[in-house]
């Protein structure tokens, strides 16, 4: 209970200072009965840790905005400007042989849902030129990130994002 009323603690800190948290646990998922720790803790960030990267999909430009959380491990989202975003595209990765892609729809106002195996997140948005983006998503359960590496079918790793954590994403 101390533990939970800490972290409470820090995260409204966190806010005040400009800065917001991502509390998470990766694992090796490659032993599925008792997959071993790689790391854990609380990330407090600022939107400087935010790399952002500039993509072109053929159609239209984006951003990919990530955080390494830590060894190299990253979560993250492609930025895209629509009139309404009803579905969204969070990814993790290890490194550029890494793959991850876990879809949010939006059942009603800004909660979205994981399609694959559950979760929900809070979605903000920022208005830009009459569009959307996204602009933070607050994880409103556990939400666990799949990364399979080299092509491989199977999940070799995970991301476990915990319920409270916050990914700001700057403008």
């Amino acid at each position: 209970m101390l533990r939970f009323a800490m972290l409470v603690l820090l995260m409204a800190l966190s806010r005040v200072c400009g800065a917001a948290s991502i509390s998470y646990v990766i694992t090796d998922s490659t032993d599925w009965i008792n997959p071993p720790e790689i790391a854990s803790g609380t990330k407090t960030y600022s939107q400087s840790d935010i790399r952002v990267e500039p993509n072109e999909n053929g159609k239209r430009p984006f951003r990919s905005e990530s955080l390494e959380l830590a060894g190299g491990y990253r979560i993250g989202a492609s930025i895209f400007r629509e009139k309404k975003i009803n579905g969204f595209g969070l990814w993790a990765e290890r490194d550029e042989r890494s793959f991850s892609w876990e879809w949010f729809d939006r059942p009603e106002g800004n909660v979205f849902k994981k399609l694959q195996e559950g979760g929900h997140v809070r979605v903000t948005f920022r208005e830009i030129e009459g569009l959307q983006e996204l602009a933070s998503i607050t994880f409103e359960t556990d939400v666990s990130l799949r990364i399979q590496q080299d092509g491989d079918d199977d999940v070799t790793y995970r991301i476990l994002v915990k319920k409270g954590s916050v990914l700001e994403f700057p403008p």
